[in-house]
């Protein structure tokens, strides 16, 4: 289903899903599941959360992200049991995701800063091998992949590896806060560099010294030009908190809905 507005979600680790579905449910929000990312659910009994998460999200109607496991991926490297292994991390992520009615995977490309001037050719040629595989599951299960920014310097290297693939089903996710420590160009100028893969956005601040997930007040992200660059793009992705202390969430997601009415996303 296509929306022609954006939508806010929530997203949630391990000990805040209970409590922040609840919210959701009742303001209207979708969630994002982070907690199986966690090396303490992948190598614990996931498959009992996983039933314990399903049966507490059956007749969630609000929309539902999951985020694959990050910690200590590597999906492009010489040695090829690294990338294995990561490609049994990402494959376990894709068959919970299905399980629990997931329509976004959220993963990472893991841009290391030696992937420069002719290692950058082997780099995107690694990238497409390794995404192949999950790209075909996304375009037969109806989910979308959007691959986050993390450590990358500029939109370039991502835009490079999504325009190659070339599939409604492998977008982008911009994380407001990986671009502000990593980035060398504000976040605003990424908004019409991406255009219109960018389906789906993580929205928090930072003081840029390093990644935190904080509340304005507390960071050096300036939201307002952001909001107005989507909107003059006509661009309408899902906006996912990435705050875990109640009350800054709360915070940010009236704040949200104060973006949307301004600036009709």
């Amino acid at each position: 289903m296509q929306y022609k507005k954006s939508r806010i979600y929530i997203s949630s680790e391990v000990k805040e899903f209970y409590e922040f579905i609840q919210i959701a449910e009742e303001k209207g929000y979708g969630i994002e599941i982070q907690g199986f990312a966690m090396p303490e659910i992948m190598y614990g009994n996931w498959m009992k959360e996983m039933i314990s998460y399903k049966e507490r999200l059956d007749g969630f109607s609000n929309g539902i992200a999951f985020h694959n496991p990050f910690i200590s991926t590597i999906t492009v490297s010489n040695d090829y049991k690294l990338v294995e292994n990561t490609r049994d991390k990402m494959r376990y992520g894709f068959m919970v995701a299905k399980e629990l009615g997931a329509t976004h995977v959220i993963a990472h490309f893991f841009w290391w800063p030696y992937y420069r001037g002719d290692f950058f050719d082997g780099y995107i040629d690694g990238q497409l091998k390794f995404w192949d595989e999950f790209i075909n599951f996304a375009e037969k299960e109806g989910i979308t992949i959007v691959m986050e920014n993390t450590t990358e310097p500029n939109p370039d290297y991502i835009l490079s590896i999504v325009e190659k693939v070339n599939s409604s089903n492998f977008q982008i996710n911009l994380d407001f806060r990986h671009t502000n420590v990593f980035s060398e160009i504000p976040i605003v100028d990424w908004i019409p560099a991406l255009k219109d893969y960018i389906k789906y956005i993580h929205f928090h601040n930072n003081d840029g010294s390093c990644d935190q997930h904080r509340w304005n007040e507390k960071g050096t992200i300036d939201y307002e030009p952001i909001f107005k660059k989507l909107s003059d793009l006509d661009l309408h992705p899902i906006i996912t908190t990435e705050i875990y202390k109640n009350s800054e969430l709360l915070n940010a997601l009236d704040f949200l809905d104060t973006m949307k009415e301004k600036y009709n996303l």
